[in-house]
């Protein structure tokens, strides 16, 4: 497990040094351009090449023989004569950071140049992504180390009420933040210049960091002290991130031809603790839904049942799916896996005809 999760943060690590996810010195530039036309995303580019020094595009265009007019009929007439000028090299500092920024907008600059408007504004819709997103995770940052020290305070203060108002705000920021992380996971894109394919390393950070926010959340709905706020959607959203964490390690190697608890591969153990948390968020959901008098018959996930359970079945058969496109020679080492990890975690009545994986040849 060591050497796999070393292996993925080293991957994880060099993907990030060759890809560019915020560009410019001042990215208040991405709010005062909203991507809502050709012609403010030209004016946002073109403000952004300029930090990267002063440059005469004349030349430049000439060689290419371009010209304001490049745009042509191929767009509409109020989108006319937008074209960004490809610049000649930027004269930048000796920061690597900035020069790769540098290049990063000559590349992108270059897609319009040779006509290829469209991965021009993929280009920049990505690092729009990207960058609103760091910004995004800075407020995050702050909010959370102001509310955290208030909270603090509040927790040692003899009024009740304003210990639960401090647990209860710091409990939504956790949230807030875990949210945010949990949703860069879905779709498995990593945005940014270049647009690229997530890594297994970034799943494996971004679940772990989200899941430790949410644990967080629920630890300050208990200092809270409030009965009535309801944890179970944030112990459903636990078990999904340690699922999320365990899929980017299915390719750990398989230790030993005995199962037991010293044996089993991290994938195992961590999805143990992804079905531990969908159980006690279905539990949490039956109480609740038996209390209002919600028919959990009906169909649905209003109510959180149908989810939770939809997510246990299927969690369980996408285990076993793995399990038979393991490599020949682990074939029986992954079945035994796969049996233990559906065989240990029903839900509901065990059935008769359940087979005792440990008493097993």
């Amino acid at each position: 497990f060591d050497k796999l999760l070393f292996s993925l943060l080293k991957k994880k690590e060099q993907l990030d040094r060759e890809s560019i996810r915020t560009i410019g010195n001042d990215l208040s530039c991405f709010l005062r351009y909203p991507w809502s036309s050709l012609s403010r995303l030209k004016d946002c580019a073109t403000e952004i090449g300029s930090s990267f020094g002063n440059n005469d595009c004349t030349e430049q265009k000439e060689k290419t023989g371009q010209n304001d007019e490049l745009i042509g009929d191929s767009m509409h007439s109020e989108d006319e004569n937008i074209l960004p000028t490809l610049i000649s090299p930027p004269q930048c500092s000796n920061n690597d950071s900035v020069m790769n920024e540098a290049k990063a907008w000559k590349s992108i600059q270059c897609s319009a140049v040779d006509e290829d408007y469209s991965s021009w504004q993929n280009s920049w819709g990505s690092l729009f992504v990207s960058v609103l997103r760091n910004m995004a995770d800075k407020c995050h940052q702050v909010s959370y180390f102001l509310a955290k020290q208030h909270a603090t305070r509040m927790m040692n203060s003899t009024s009740k009420s304003d210990a639960h108002d401090a647990a209860i705000l710091m409990s939504e920021i956790c949230e807030t933040m875990a949210t945010s992380k949990y949703g860069e996971l879905q779709g498995s894109v990593k945005f940014g210049f270049p647009l690229s394919k997530m890594s297994d390393g970034d799943k494996y950070c971004l679940a772990d960091h989200s899941m430790q926010r949410f644990q967080e959340s629920i630890e300050w709905l208990d200092k809270s002290g409030d009965a009535e706020m309801e944890t179970w959607p944030l112990q459903f959203m636990v078990g999904k991130c340690y699922e999320k964490m365990a899929v980017a390690l299915n390719d750990e190697a398989y230790k030993s031809e005995l199962p037991g608890e010293s044996n089993i591969r991290q994938y195992e153990s961590l999805l143990c603790k992804a079905f531990t948390n969908y159980k006690r968020a279905l539990e949490g959901a039956r109480i609740v839904n038996k209390e209002r008098g919600i028919d959990v018959r009906e169909g649905g996930s209003s109510h959180g049942i149908s989810e939770i359970e939809y997510r246990i079945h299927a969690s369980r058969l996408k285990v076993i799916l793995r399990s038979i496109q393991t490599n020949t020679k682990q074939n029986e080492k992954a079945a035994f896996e796969a049996l233990r990890l559906t065989e240990k975690h029903w839900f509901a009545k065990q059935p008769q005809t359940a087979i005792c994986v440990e008493n097993t040849g």
